[in-house]
């Protein structure tokens, strides 16, 4: 993958990102129905799923949210219940488990999560911040690290938590009891030193008021945005110098539905075109181009797929830098055009693996680099295949895939 990732800088470089064309990134969050709502920090769009098998949130503090971006799953807990929940197929990925304490916690406040270290953070009411790690063979499984006390307001309760994984950083927050005069506080510290901060800062709501607490957290790294939530509300802010913050996007949310947390949400990919076998390739009807996990800046397991194609075949990855997938397209001899624009890089082939019928499939391993170069660029990539046969009557295409490199 060395090589590739060369490739990739320098497509980079050659072809600057466009992070507008399929949007910017969603901020997503466990809410008091419960529910799931993800929303455009920017035009305040949201959406909903409400697979969450759990409760709501067991007190006004309580819950968090932290998306992985290497599986395309985000972690929620609303204190006291942890669960894993595809957002964008509205599934459950890992049942409901105790979510783990540390000594003296009663419920938790906040979750973020590191893909690089494979690493999940969570805030508790008795002010801990504990880490756990997850061994690769076993997604759902976590095992305590470490856990430290940070130095916070006086009176003041850990109230959620999110990561800087290519800055090295983690930001928590801090709240008042509900109903007090205060405001909510942003500590930053290095990832390497959890509880020592060396920033904190109030975060300035809508109307310019401080939001009185702040629920969740939410860092997209490609931006620098810092999204933070009190309940309906979610702010933007982005870093400046001295641990001042400068407001950059605000939405007013229901009351009635307030976030317990906040993360966000990378870029959906967007599939365009067809799935087609012709000659003496099985019919595949399922057969899909699709990838493991999110394109996220530092992501290692980031992977393109090719699911439910013809067994016994050979398989070619075309690949498109700067570029969404767009029609017509080149018609080749396929039974369907490539929509991958020129100028194009093919990889292959690769045995799509023995056995009958449509039990065919490749996984294209595409790590990518912590490289804040890569933000915002656009790919497209497509497999195209020979049955065995005739190379010129004997084939299948997939649909078209276009995906932006983001950060979260």
């Amino acid at each position: 993958m060395t090589k590739f990732r060369s490739l990739l800088l320098l497509a980079a470089i050659a072809a600057p990102g466009t992070l507008e064309a399929q949007g910017p990134p969603r901020v997503v969050g466990i809410t008091a129905v419960p529910n799931l709502r993800a929303q455009n920090p920017f035009s305040c769009a949201t959406a909903f799923c409400g697979a969450v098998p759990m409760g709501a949130p067991v007190a006004p503090l309580a819950g968090g949210t932290a998306h992985d971006a290497a599986d395309g799953a985000t972690w929620i807990t609303n204190g006291v219940v942890l669960a894993k929940v595809d957002f964008r197929a509205c599934a459950v990925r890992c049942a409901p488990q105790p979510m783990p304490m540390p000594p003296g916690a009663t419920f938790a406040t906040g979750l973020a999560y590191d893909e690089q270290t494979r690493t999940l953070y969570a805030t508790y009411d008795n002010n801990v911040i504990a880490w756990f790690g997850q061994p690769a063979t076993a997604v759902c499984v976590l095992a305590p690290i470490a856990f430290c006390v940070p130095p916070i307001a006086a009176g003041h309760m850990l109230s959620g938590i999110a990561t800087d994984d290519l800055g090295g950083n983690i930001f928590y927050a801090s709240s008042p009891a509900p109903g007090g005069p205060a405001f909510g506080m942003v500590y930053q510290a290095p990832l390497a030193a959890p509880c020592a901060p060396f920033c904190r800062f109030p975060i300035p709501g809508c109307g310019g008021l401080l939001l009185p607490q702040i629920t969740g957290l939410g860092w997209e790294s490609c931006r620098r945005i810092l999204y933070s939530t009190d309940g309906p509300t979610v702010v933007g802010v982005t870093l400046q110098p001295n641990c001042q913050v400068q407001p950059v996007s605000c939405c007013p949310g229901p009351a009635a539905a307030p976030y317990a947390g906040l993360c966000v949400l990378p870029t959906d990919n967007v599939p365009l075109g067809p799935n087609c076998t012709q000659g003496v390739c099985p019919v595949c009807p399922t057969m899909r181009h699709d990838t493991i996990g999110d394109p996220v800046i530092g992501n290692p397991t980031f992977a393109l797929t090719l699911q439910n194609a013809p067994a016994n075949s050979v398989a070619i990855l075309v690949l498109s830098f700067g570029n969404y997938c767009a029609g017509p397209g080149l018609p080749l001899f396929f039974c369907a055009p490539l929509l991958t624009p020129l100028p194009v890089a093919t990889f292959g082939g690769f045995p799509t693996g023995p056995g009958v019928g449509c039990s065919g499939g490749v996984v294209f391993p595409l790590g990518i680099p912590a490289n804040p170069a890569l933000c915002g660029m656009p790919m497209s990539s497509q497999w195209v295949g020979i049955c065995p046969g005739n190379p010129l009557i004997d084939n299948f295409t997939t649909n078209c895939l276009s995906w932006t490199i983001t950060g979260s």
